[in-house]
């Protein structure tokens, strides 16, 4: 997960040319889960992560951001923790990890992504409830 600027959600160039991580439906992909200055980025090829990666730090630079590669991890889906490649922002490599925290759910390298998706579906739904019932 990586702490951004809120104006990111217009500027999502970062993703062009990446076909995203595969779903449960083989005509859904995704890139990023984007929620207030939480960000996820997703893809099934390291390199398109890797580039992700890079596109977003020179986007952080020209704003005059950082991005805070202690508080960013990686996770690999569906992996068996072998021969995982490794990630890095800036030049500064990133911690795999089994398992991050997104809006509140854990989400476990053992998940398909698919699973992570119904379930950040689902958070963002009772995030919206919970929104109208307070207002």
């Amino acid at each position: 997960m990586l702490k951004m600027h809120s104006d990111l959600g217009r500027h999502t160039k970062f993703a062009e040319g990446v076909e995203g991580a595969i779903t449960g439906s083989s005509t859904v992909r995704f890139t990023h889960m984007l929620y207030a200055d939480d960000l996820c980025l997703t893809a099934n090829r390291p390199d398109q992560l890797q580039t992700m990666l890079d596109r977003l730090d020179r986007y952080a630079r020209r704003k005059g951001l950082t991005i805070n590669t202690a508080k960013s991890e990686v996770v690999h889906f569906n992996s068996h923790g072998l021969n995982v490649p490794a990630f890095s922002v800036g030049g500064a490599p990133l911690v795999s990890k089994d398992s991050f925290k997104y809006l509140g759910m854990v989400f476990y390298r053992t998940y398909l992504l698919n699973i992570c998706l119904d379930l950040s579906r689902l958070a963002v739904t009772e995030l919206g409830n919970l929104r109208e019932s307070i207002i």
